[in-house]
């Protein structure tokens, strides 16, 4: 479809999400989220042993990915910010806000 993007992710070689879009701000959106969520994932597996091991991994790793997509697109982070608790059930903002990332 000629002036449209795809964006498909992928996990164990099986799709998990296929998207179509003509608007190249929302393509970048997808892209942005899915590298910043890699990163952060790897970030947070990098950092995991300065915290005590009962605590949720998650918190971490998006703490991180709101920081790095901020640096992005400020509206991004706080669209992805505001979708944590649907997203992510028994993650709390305040959480996520006061991880230390340094």
């Amino acid at each position: 479809m000629p002036g449209c993007s795809t964006g498909s992710w992928w996990s164990a070689a099986q799709e998990l999400q296929h998207c179509t879009t003509a608007d190249l701000d929302e393509l970048l959106h997808w892209i942005a989220l899915g590298a910043t969520g890699s990163m952060a994932q790897q970030w947070e597996l990098q950092q995991r042993d300065r915290f005590p091991a009962d605590r949720d991994t998650r918190i971490g790793w998006l703490a991180k990915q709101v920081e790095l997509l901020r640096r992005l697109n400020t509206e991004w982070a706080e669209q992805f910010r505001a979708h944590i608790p649907v997203q992510c059930p028994g993650v709390r903002l305040e959480d996520v806000d006061a991880h230390p990332l340094g």
